[in-house]
């Protein structure tokens, strides 16, 4: 309590404050962070940063209240909020939560001017480096990223932003060859726990309010060989938690930002995605067939989209030839061609002249395309005047 009267946090034990007040008050609390002519500093902040991360609340704390909140002012609409968006914990765990965004705050707007007067033409961009690869050294000394990201379900919604924005900066450094001794740090952490890193924010990302900012994430680190490794492991455990859970989801936003981060997974390298989606192709196709089965209207759709991006890429001919080879993929394929959603149909429709104009087509293809000429034929005919329709309307849904 003296500490607290001391630095100048000042509260009543049974009062709840709101995070505006109590970061108003931090901020007299905490050291004058604007002049980082020194490694003590930024040792200091880092060590702040820290210190906030040991004192947060625990997950079934806030989970908790989150319930209690919930129960009391949502009960009839669903949201996608934590406790900490609102006051309904103790002062105590308020004031944690408060500081810890003041001091990421603080650690944001340093490494920014760090790198704006290194981007300058000045006499102290050496010593900016310096002092950005100083800071790096004591943020990966402490081990922060990974504590930060397994704080995300507990902090405020603006301390998830800035964990999202400082994640993805230091991400990006590693290949900067404009920080050469910064991008060896960078490498060098992450090196080692690339594999913990991207399978700690896929699970993270079940969580709908936390979808985005896990995506925004994965989107940026996947940019680099180190992450996007982890996607082609063996045991499939990224690429079966997209299909089985979040491609998959009810919540609209949280599929579509699901199926453009799979999509970044595929548009990184195609050559080797070539080359793993051959290798793997039954799984695969096991999971793409799945989704595009599903009750999931948008799941359906988005589905039907990437089958056909992936078959028309033309790095992906081998797996395009195995894809059109099988009868039981033609016959799914014309099952949703005669769906009662006009644009589901249409989309399995364009899927389904890849196997038409396929010249070397098996002997069961081509029985089953013979046996339903007349059906083929017709349909042909209303799928083109409803595309002409469609497209006069501009009448399509945005896919990612």
């Amino acid at each position: 309590e003296a500490r607290r009267k001391r630095e100048g946090f000042h509260y009543a034990p049974n009062t709840l404050f709101s995070f505006a007040f109590m970061r108003k008050k931090a901020k007299s609390g905490r050291p004058n962070l604007r002049d980082m002519s020194r490694s003590s500093n930024l040792e200091t902040l880092v060590t702040h940063i820290s210190e906030c991360l040991d004192k947060l609340p625990s997950r079934g704390k806030v989970k908790k209240a989150a319930s209690s909140y919930l129960d009391q002012r949502r009960t009839s609409l669903r949201c996608n909020i934590s406790a900490t968006d609102e006051v309904g914990l103790s002062p105590e765990d308020v004031l944690a939560l408060s500081s810890l965004e003041a001091c990421l705050e603080d650690f944001v707007t340093s490494l920014d001017t760090l790198i704006s007067l290194k981007s300058k033409r000045t006499e102290n961009r050496i010593v900016c480096e310096k002092r950005i690869a100083c800071l790096a050294y004591f943020f990966f000394k402490n081990d922060l990223p990974i504590r930060l990201l397994e704080s995300l379900e507990v902090v405020t919604f603006e301390s998830r932003k800035l964990i999202c924005a400082i994640i993805t900066e230091v991400v990006h450094f590693q290949e900067s060859k404009d920080y050469p001794e910064v991008a060896a740090i960078v490498a060098r952490y992450f090196k080692p726990r690339a594999h913990t890193l991207v399978r700690l924010v896929v699970d993270l990302y079940e969580h709908e309010h936390l979808s985005l900012i896990c995506g925004t994430i994965l989107r940026n680190c996947f940019r680099y060989d180190i992450f996007h490794r982890e996607c082609l492991t063996k045991d499939f455990y990224v690429i079966k938690s997209f299909f089985t859970k979040y491609m998959i989801s009810s919540n609209f936003e949280v599929i579509s930002d699901a199926f453009a981060t799979f999509r970044s997974v595929l548009d990184k390298d195609k050559r080797k995605m070539s080359h793993f989606l051959f290798a793997s192709y039954h799984t695969f196709k096991d999971l793409l067939n799945s989704n595009m089965q599903s009750e999931n209207y948008v799941a359906q759709r988005f589905s039907l989209k990437l089958l056909f991006d992936i078959l028309f890429e033309r790095q992906n001919h081998k797996f395009l030839m195995e894809y059109v080879n099988e009868k039981d993929n033609l016959v799914l394929i014309m099952k949703l061609m005669n769906v009662k959603s006009p644009a589901i149909g249409l989309a399995a429709y364009k899927v389904f002249k890849v196997f038409a104009l396929n010249p070397q087509k098996t002997k069961e293809i081509n029985n089953i395309m013979c046996k339903n000429k007349s059906t083929i034929v017709s349909y042909m005919n209303c799928a083109f005047e409803v595309q002409k329709e469609r497209a006069d309307t501009n009448d399509d849904m945005p896919c990612p």
